[in-house]
């Protein structure tokens, strides 16, 4: 019994021994102590790549054994260059530089794995860097067509496009040996404006342009800076613009839109004169003037913007005010002034919001006191309460009164009501002009108006042009416009103010 015991028991550890062993080589298939080191990859042998926005290359790797991959130039970077700790299989990829040499480059990617006495080699070829030399051409096309040359050297394959129908080429493309090649471009007659059209010469990545011109019907500014097309800030002020033309003056005409500035040409018609009429404040502002030619020749006009800069504007020490960033200023307290002397002349007011809390806003034209015994005519113009004690019964709220030296009028003091106008227009106020005019109706006299968004109030035309007579020698006045110091409270946002002197006679 107990013999049968012990064979039993030596049968059951040979098959557990036996067991044991088949389970340990299974699980052992990829050990390094088992199976001999592996490496696979599906790189190609060889690589080409272009000198210029080279593509990058891309293979795999699988190996059990831990491997590196390394480049003998440093133009070609392989990555990652070895397998990771946790990974022996990766995606690697090869970036290479543009190649900045006119001569061909290899670089060797050598790929080694532990326990391998033999490596992989990959070659990576990169072409050289093109030679890509362009000569234009020399003069423009006549207007009638013609013929013109231009010239390619390359030392690869080249290409030419042109972007205009009206020039076409005899030879578009060639292989590049190095030599030079003279192309003959064709251009068809061209009964418009002066044109041009741009040429492409593509090679290996690399392109260059030229320019083709062709003479036709011209009629052109010059290019200018940003200076150039400045105007004088002053009214009355002239300055000319050069004009590029082949045609006689009375086939073509200048012309604006822009009530502020007037245009003419000379009468050599190669220039176009423009004066200010008027002067501009608190912004600055532009206008077109255009060229047309005679609508038979069938060309479009051309366009020239110009540009009024701001004038300066005076304010007394006490004034307390807020200049935009771009445009336009807020005033809480004070007045402004312009620092020049104007006799007749309009003084249109543009406004983003009026909010008065204690009224009343102040227009002002008066005689310059800085002069010694300077006489002159004086407008005032209250608008609100002008002796801030809460009530209008003031002869002089809401009122125009024209007073002191006006020439051959005498002396006057006379006031102008002026009936309808109230805060709440104030506050609602968008446009404000005054206006002192010779008088269309009356030959020596002046028109005196104040309009308030196009509403007037005040309309006086019995009164002889004070700067004429016994008020030639008047310097003129200056304008004033804000609140009454120590009368009025709130604010006035200005966005722009337009001066524009009249002359007469």
């Amino acid at each position: 019994m107990k013999k049968l015991s012990f064979y039993t028991i030596l049968c059951c550890l040979v098959v557990v021994c036996t067991f044991s062993l088949n389970s340990c080589q299974e699980f052992n298939i990829d050990s390094q102590t088992e199976y001999p080191p592996l490496l696979e990859t599906d790189a190609q042998a060889e690589y080409a790549v272009l000198a210029k926005s080279p593509h990058t290359i891309v293979f795999n790797i699988s190996s059990n054994t831990p491997w590196k991959i390394e480049s003998n130039k440093n133009w070609c970077v392989p990555s990652p260059a070895m397998s990771s700790a946790s990974s022996l299989i990766a995606e690697v990829s090869v970036i290479t530089e543009e190649n900045p040499d006119e001569q061909e480059r290899t670089a060797i990617l050598t790929i080694t794995a532990d326990g391998m006495k033999e490596s992989k080699t990959i070659t990576v070829t990169q072409a050289a860097k093109g030679t890509l030399l362009v000569q234009g051409f020399d003069d423009p096309f006549p207007s009638e067509g013609g013929e013109a040359t231009f010239t390619v050297t390359s030392n690869k394959a080249w290409k030419v496009t042109s972007s205009n129908q009206w020039l076409t080429l005899a030879k578009e493309e060639g292989e590049g040996n190095g030599e030079k090649v003279t192309i003959t471009a064709t251009a068809k007659p061209n009964t418009g404006l002066k044109r041009t059209a741009t040429l492409t010469i593509a090679s290996d990545g690399y392109e260059t342009e030229i320019t083709a011109t062709q003479n036709g019907i011209m009629l052109e500014f010059p290019a200018m800076s940003a200076e150039d097309v400045i105007l004088p800030s002053n009214a009355g002020e002239t300055k000319s613009f050069s004009v590029a033309t082949n045609l006689a003056p009375e086939s073509w005409n200048v012309s604006t839109e822009d009530n502020w500035i007037s245009v003419s040409k000379n009468a050599a018609g190669d220039a176009v004169k423009v004066t200010t009429k008027s002067e501009i404040y608190f912004k600055d502002r532009t206008a077109i003037i255009r060229l047309e030619a005679d609508k038979t020749l069938g060309i479009d006009p051309v366009e020239l913007e110009i540009k009024q800069n701001r004038g300066s504007i005076a304010w007394p020490e006490n004034a307390v005010y807020e200049e935009g960033t771009e445009s336009g200023v807020t005033i809480t307290q004070s007045r402004f002034y312009v620092n020049k002397h104007y006799k007749l002349a309009t003084f249109e007011v543009k406004l983003n919001e009026v909010n008065l809390t204690k009224d009343a806003i102040f227009f002002q034209y008066y005689k310059d006191e800085s002069i010694p015994g300077s006489q002159g005519p004086t407008i005032n113009c209250w608008m609100g309460d002008n002796d801030g004690n809460g009530s209008y019964d003031d002869l002089n709220d809401f009122c125009l009164r024209t007073r002191d030296n006006w020439g051959d009028n005498g002396n006057i003091n006379t006031p102008n009501k002026l009936t309808g106008l109230d805060v709440n227009k104030l506050n609602a106020m968008k446009t404000l002009k005054f206006t002192m005019i010779p008088n269309p109706d009356t030959e020596g006299n002046v028109l005196i108006k104040l309009d308030i968004d196009g509403v007037n109030y005040a309309n006086i035309g019995n009164l002889k042009n004070p700067f004429t007579g016994a008020g030639n020698s008047y310097a003129g006045n200056f304008a004033y416009f804000g609140f009454l110091n120590g009368k009025a409270s709130g604010s006035i946002d200005i966005a722009s103010l337009e001066v524009t002197p009249i002359a007469f006679e």
